[in-house]
């Protein structure tokens, strides 16, 4: 596993300004969440240059009423902008494709779903579903990519909210990866999560290659 996290946002100083801005905001943690995973999805990727070219998405999507303006208002654009300066913001943008939004669901046995299962014990199925944020594809092959907006400031150093992300996230991403590559039978050769609040992509890549 690896990380990588943007030089805008390694200044852990940075996420003094991101607790300001989710602390104004009248959203609560998982509807910011949601909004910015929408800014993400109807995001035209050719207008990701800079902070004037997001800010003028965002106003356009809420003139479009497919966000509020509270909605707008909680956006972090400087963290946006940060995750296109790294390598796997410039992949996506640079893609020969890109999906985005791309619901799922898939029958699983039950240790695979959760690890702590007896193996020993009756087996069931358990369908999982889910809806993957972004498959990238370019001439490396799949990389599925997942957003996340945790708050992550309570957290002394990034290196130790990385190993939460880890934690918290690694057999969701893993189970992604599963669906993916027997659902669309091709391999996905990275599977990881970004951090908007650290600017840090983590690699949870199961079986794949780590670049």
């Amino acid at each position: 596993m690896m990380m990588h996290c943007s030089a805008v946002r390694n200044d852990f100083s940075d996420w003094a300004r991101s607790a300001a801005i989710l602390q104004q905001s009248a959203l609560s943690a998982t509807e910011r969440g949601t909004a910015l995973h929408l800014f993400m999805q109807h995001l035209d990727l050719k207008k990701s240059d800079t902070f004037e070219q997001l800010k003028e998405q965002g106003t356009a999507l809420v003139a479009k009423e497919i966000i509020t303006e509270a909605q707008e208002q909680s956006f972090d654009y400087q963290a946006v902008r940060a995750f296109f300066d790294t390598a796997i913001g410039k992949k996506m943008r640079e893609a020969t494709k890109v999906i985005r939004e791309s619901p799922f669901s898939l029958a699983l046995p039950t240790d695979e779903v959760y690890p702590a299962w007896n193996k020993e014990a009756a087996q069931e199925t358990v369908l999982v579903q889910g809806v993957i944020d972004v498959m990238i594809e370019d001439e490396d092959g799949l990389i599925l990519l997942d957003y996340k907006t945790d708050h992550l400031g309570r957290f002394p150093t990034p290196e130790a909210a990385v190993a939460e992300l880890k934690q918290r996230y690694t057999v969701q991403i893993r189970l992604y990866q599963r669906a993916i590559e027997q659902i669309w039978k091709r391999k996905v050769m990275r599977a990881g999560l970004y951090a908007f609040d650290i600017g840090c992509f983590v690699d949870l890549t199961k079986g794949g290659t780590s670049r």
